[in-house]
């Protein structure tokens, strides 16, 4: 699991998968966001920027990421 550490109230959800580098590029990850492949607590996310907070927690494949 990796740990986010908030220096703004939020980062976008294409921008963390682009940030730890689960995906090559932001159009892959508007793709693997579009087709149903993330999960915001728990949900699947559809929305490809959809602004994380502290607290949340995102799944792609087996990597986890919580931000605080």
């Amino acid at each position: 699991m990796h740990t986010f550490v908030l220096t703004t109230d939020y980062i976008e959800l294409n921008k963390i998968l682009k940030f730890y580098s689960l995906v090559e590029s932001g159009a892959q990850a508007k793709q693997v966001i579009s087709d149903g492949w993330v999960y915001v607590n728990g949900r699947k996310e559809l929305r490809i920027r959809n602004k994380l907070v502290a607290g949340d927690t995102v799944t792609y494949k087996d990597h986890q990421i919580h931000i605080v």
